[in-house]
C-alpha cells in the first residue's frame, strides 16, 4: 500500500468506499477475465491511471474519484496488473521513468 498521506486519506474515505461499491455493483465481473471470455466475480477495483502518477492532491483527487478511471477486477488480475506495472523489465522501467520525468516537469518546470 502507498505511503503517500493524500492517497491514504482518499482510499480510506467514505466517498471512495461508496464509489468502489458502485463500480462493483455496476460491473460485478472481472473486466480483464471477461475480455478473455472467462466469467469470474470481481472483488477489487483498480485505477487505470495510477492515482500517484500525478503531482498534487487536487490531481490525485481527480483520478481517485473519476469513475471512468476504474476497472472491476478479480484478485488474480489485479495482482498481475500491479506486478507488471512494477516489474523491472526494460519496457516497465522506460514507462516508469517517463512518468517520473513528466511528474518532475509538472512540479518544477511549469
Amino acid at each position: 500500500m502507498s505511503r503517500n498521506p493524500y492517497y491514504i486519506k482518499m482510499i480510506s474515505s467514505k466517498e471512495w468506499k461508496r464509489l468502489r461499491l458502485m463500480k462493483l455493483r455496476n460491473n460485478p465481473l472481472c473486466e480483464q477475465c471477461k475480455s478473455n471470455g472467462v466469467v469470474v466475480p470481481a472483488t477489487e477495483v483498480h485505477h487505470i491511471i495510477p492515482v500517484e502518477s500525478v503531482v498534487g492532491e487536487s490531481q490525485m483527487y481527480a483520478l481517485m474519484f473519476q469513475y471512468n478511471n476504474l476497472m472491476s477486477l478479480c484478485h488474480a488480475c489485479h495482482s498481475d496488473i500491479h506486478r507488471r506495472m512494477f516489474s523491472h523489465s526494460k519496457e516497465a522501467v522506460k514507462v516508469n521513468q517517463r512518468r517520473v520525468t513528466e511528474s518532475f516537469i509538472d512540479k518544477y518546470l511549469k
